[in-house]
Formats: C-alpha cells, structure tokens, sequence
C-alpha cells in the first residue's frame, strides 16, 4: 500500500495519485518501511529511504523534491492541528515543557526538510545528510515530548482514576 501524505488514506501501488483526495503519491510503499528499531521512526525511515533512492540515481532530484514538498505540507496540516489543539484547551498552561520540547522538534523537522528540498534544487549532496542529521534531532524532541505526555497522563490517571 502507498500511504498518502495529504489525508492518510492506503492506495494501491502504482498509483500515482491519491482516490481519496486527488494528491500526488509518494513513490516509497509503506509495507516496505519497518520500524523495529525503536527510536527510529516510520515516517524519519521514510526520508531516510527516500534520499538513499536519489543518492542511488532511483530517483531523480526533482522526484525527490516533490516528496519532501508533498511531506513538508502534510507535516504543516499536523502541525496546524496541534497549534489548534494547544490554542483551545489551553494545554500550554500545564505542559508547556513538553509543548515547547515537541514544537521545537517539529522546527527541527521543518528545517531539515527545507536542507533535503535545497538538495533538490542545487544538487549540493551534502545537503542530504545535513538535513537528515536535523530531521533526527528534530525526531528525538518529539519522541521526548510524546514521552512526556504519555508519563504526564499516568500521572492524571494515578491520580484522578480516570482519563
């Protein structure tokens, strides 16, 4: 199944465009990304996938900056929705350590994206790993961040019985 990066629905492989929202499909299948590895996300897999493919002459430089371009606005949806999320519950008030740690992450992300897409206009291949090296730490705070709100919520539970 192709996974697409605008609304999230499974495609058939050798689809170019998404049936459900009509968007450009990457060219990576997801059942062929694993994540064992603990630490290592799908979606840092994916990336780390997708610049191995033009590195390798699979894809072109212009393929590849189409999937950091269609991945860079999915990433933007999710965090538009986050943003949201904080804004109207006011979350910040009581994990605003765990906030500012995942949205710095989600920056770090961003700015490693921006390095991989560089790549695709000027071929400079150093790019590639500089933007891979961000997009892991922009990973790591993020995972932090998860682990803190998942710790913050056993907490509420402990305490409240519920959640």
């Amino acid at each position: 199944m192709i996974v697409c990066l605008s609304c999230g629905h499974a495609n058939e492989p050798g689809t170019g465009f998404c049936v459900q929202c009509n968007a450009r499909l990457p060219k990576i299948d997801a059942t062929s990304v694993s994540s064992g590895t603990g630490h290592i996300t799908g979606r840092f897999e994916q990336i780390r996938d997708a610049a191995e493919k033009v590195r390798s002459g699979q894809w072109s430089a212009a393929e590849f900056g189409e999937f950091v371009k269609n991945l860079f606005e999915f990433l933007e949806k999710h965090k538009e929705g986050i943003v949201s999320y904080v804004r109207e519950t006011g979350y910040y008030d009581y994990g605003n350590e765990e906030v500012n740690l995942g949205m710095t992450g989600v920056e770090k992300f961003e700015e490693g994206l921006e390095a991989l897409y560089n790549f695709s206009e000027s071929g400079d291949a150093h790019l590639i790993d500089q933007g891979l090296s961000v997009i892991w730490e922009g990973n790591e705070m993020i995972n932090e961040a998860m682990r803190e709100n998942r710790a913050a919520r056993r907490r509420l539970e402990e305490e409240w019985g519920y959640m």
